[in-house]
């Protein structure tokens, strides 16, 4: 099973660790839970382990689930630059390819941030559409991800996924706002339209009052893949559903596609 040709949707354990032991651990417990597949913060990684021996033996514990990596600046990678961050992500993309499916987060605004997380420079886009090319030639799968920290409305939103698209995805991220009921509404039904319009499996997530709400349910309106927790602790996100629950509302849910 890959992450583009899930048949129902796809629970990734988002595993956020500074050691290899605790990343392996917070691993075994995500397969006991039930997870589909595993993702990994690469910037949690303290970088005396970012090296091919300790990458392998945390990969190595995946069993052959499917597995998304992203390396932003932040954590331990604090202060890297976006060039640092790609060198971080095709190396641990190597050698988790050594025992599945890889798929490898690129920001939209990598290699050029602006406000809002989306870059439509010309220059920008041409580097980053060459990092998914060499992701591909890998064997891997690429996902573009924007993350914003407003609701933009349905039209831009539409857009954003579709030049995703365009630009090499085979996953397209959405990380939006839901602050009032009327955005809660917005983000469900673009959601639909989304998965109207392109044919790319889709995480979609929000921040806000109603965050929960649309990561929890989101699988009932056509997203594809939920990011969740095995547990919590200091270094995991919040916002993100546990794995326990999602998997209860996943497998009890009547997804009408």
């Amino acid at each position: 099973m890959g992450f583009t040709d899930n048949k129902k949707p796809t629970l990734v354990s988002m595993v956020t660790e500074e050691t290899v032991k605790s990343a392996q651990a917070f691993v075994a417990n995500s397969l006991y839970g039930g997870a589909d597949a595993l993702g990994f913060g690469l910037g949690f990684l303290k970088k005396e382990h970012r090296n091919k021996e300790d990458l392998s033996e945390i990969f190595k514990m995946c069993a052959g689930r499917p597995v998304y990596l992203y390396s932003y600046p932040e954590v331990n990678s604090a202060g890297f630059t976006h060039e640092e961050c790609a060198e971080y992500l095709l190396l641990a993309a190597e050698c988790a390819l050594e025992y599945g499916v890889v798929l490898c987060d690129i920001m939209c605004d990598m290699f050029g941030k602006v406000p809002g997380g989306f870059s439509d420079d010309p220059e920008v886009i041409k580097r980053q559409m060459a990092l998914a090319d060499k992701i591909h030639s890998m064997g891997g799968e690429v996902l573009y991800s924007v993350h914003h920290l407003t609701y933009l409305g349905e039209e831009e939103i539409l857009r954003q996924a579709k030049e995703q698209v365009r630009r090499g995805a085979d996953v397209v991220k959405i990380v939006t706002k839901a602050e009032t009921e009327e955005e809660l509404i917005s983000n469900l039904a673009v959601i639909q339209k989304i998965k109207r319009e392109i044919k790319q499996p889709l995480i979609y997530l929000s921040g806000g009052k109603y965050s929960y709400t649309v990561r929890q349910i989101g699988i009932a309106f056509g997203v594809d893949i939920c990011l969740c927790v095995e547990h919590y602790n200091e270094l995991t996100y919040k916002l993100q559903p546990s794995l326990a629950a999602s998997k209860a509302i996943r497998d009890n849910l009547i997804i009408i596609k």
